[in-house]
């Protein structure tokens, strides 16, 4: 079996629900709330399914965490949890350099960032770095999570052999040479790299990446998701005054990238053809959100809802769109449950597991052609897809869902199926072969440290 360290941004559990500034020294992580995005849940997908099998007993779990708190805390699931202790002085470049970083390859701004930016983000790097160090005796490989981890492959070294799961999109059209060679060689760095989709693949290839690449699409363990019922459906019908009519969802940080402001407009020509319409937005903000809104990392990316409650104003529907903000997992799943359609109306985006949670629940889904998860539609079969940045085509597609009911349920049986491809088991396997093969490489020139 492999001994895994898995090392991500986010930590695996929502920090304010410890309360205070030391955390306990073991808790069960199924009392407190999980943090928000898909990483984290992928992660722990991942280790439920495989620690025993081919991942090693007592898994160690490295993330961001606040200045005081208490390290290596044991959970009572079998993971190890460790945690970077980033400054405060170092908090504020970090979040802006990864935030251009972010913004840039989700084709928001040109990237363009401060020297002194710059220098917080390589700090941040070597404290992670130093930190997955720490395990170097007890681990055979590292499992590195997303964009903002780009430089610890490089900072790991010869030690053990390090993956990078990139969550994002991958597109440098438009990146200047000198940091598009920034990213290559960062990346390079890993000693293999994984994408989401088939299209990162391709782009990444086509950059001039020389290392090791392979694509699994992001997964989710079914046996965790949350059983709804009809009386769950309905309370949540009651709680957020949806009356009886058609439910349109989206599940997606509240974050300008995700697009909210095209699912707005979209939803305003709806209500010509269904007033009883309603929209829900589910979602609140990512880990490192309120940090960043204090150190205003973007002119107006803290007050995202507050541009959207506005043009709800502006567009006559404030009455029917509910910002239901963080929900747990219970609810998550009555509101898939009780939608009749799921949007994700992003530019782009990495993959979009919201979609295949919403197929889970054999619902139709509309994307935007530039989400990765659109690879995995057939257009009017198992939901529809928009062309990125077209309202017309996004109201025109979820029109198309609410007008046929009969032929939505179909399309959200076909849903249901096409969702198979995104289920742990079959994404462990790959991921066994792969790091299989690069312990495997490092094992006759790896010795402990004496």
């Amino acid at each position: 079996m492999i001994r895994l360290c898995i090392n991500t941004q986010t930590p695996p559990l929502r920090l304010e629900e410890l309360g205070g500034q030391r955390t306990p020294e073991r808790i069960s992580l199924e009392t407190h709330a999980k943090s928000v995005g898909g990483v984290v849940p992928m992660m722990f997908s991942l280790l439920r399914t495989s620690a025993g099998k081919w991942v090693a007993p007592n898994p160690v779990w490295v993330s961001s965490g606040r200045e005081g708190m208490a390290h290596e805390i044991v959970t009572e699931e079998g993971f190890r949890l460790d945690f970077v202790e980033v400054p405060s002085r170092v908090l504020p470049g970090y979040l802006r350099f990864k935030r251009e970083m972010w913004d840039a390859f989700h084709g928001i701004s040109h990237f363009s960032f401060d020297n002194q930016d710059y220098l917080a983000f390589v700090e941040y790097s070597h404290l992670c770095a130093t930190k997955l160090l720490k395990f170097i005796d007890e681990v055979d490989a590292y499992y590195v999570n997303d964009f903002q981890q780009i430089q610890i492959g490089s900072l790991i070294g010869p030690v053990a052999p390090a993956l990078l799961r990139w969550h994002i999109p991958f597109q440098l059209g438009g990146i200047p040479r000198p940091l598009r060679n920034f990213f290559l060689k960062s990346v390079e760095g890993f000693d293999a790299v994984v994408l989401s989709t088939r299209r990162e693949m391709e782009d990444l290839i086509r950059s001039g990446y020389r290392g090791r690449a392979y694509q699994i699409y992001p997964y989710i363990d079914v046996a965790t998701v949350p059983q709804t019922t009809p009386n769950r459906s309905q309370e949540f019908r009651s709680r957020w005054k949806l009356g009886e009519g058609p439910v349109i969802l989206m599940v997606a940080r509240m974050d300008a990238q995700k697009r909210h402001d095209l699912a707005l407009r979209a939803f305003a020509r709806i209500r010509r053809r269904f007033p009883s319409a309603v929209l829900v937005l589910v979602g609140n903000g990512s880990f490192t959100a309120s940090q960043e809104a204090r150190v205003q990392t973007k002119a107006g990316s803290a007050n995202w809802k507050d541009q959207l409650q506005k043009l709800c104003r502006a567009l006559r529907i404030e009455g029917s769109v509910r910002f239901a903000g963080y929900l747990n997992e219970e609810d998550i799943h009555a509101a898939y449950e009780t939608c009749d359609v799921l949007v994700l109306p992003s530019i782009r985006e990495g993959f979009g597991l919201v979609g295949i949670e919403a197929w889970l629940h054999r619902k139709p889904i509309v994307v935007s052609s530039g989400a990765g998860i659109s690879e995995l539609v057939i257009d009017g079969v198992n939901g529809y897809i928009a062309q990125s940045g077209s309202v017309e085509e996004l109201s025109g597609a979820l029109a198309q869902v609410l007008r046929q009911p009969s032929l939505s349920e179909k399309m959200g049986e076909f849903g249901f199926n096409s969702a198979k491809q995104c289920h742990v088991d079959y994404a462990s396997k790959r991921l066994r072969r792969i790091f299989t093969e690069v312990v495997e490489e490092y094992a006759p020139h790896k010795h402990p440290s004496r």
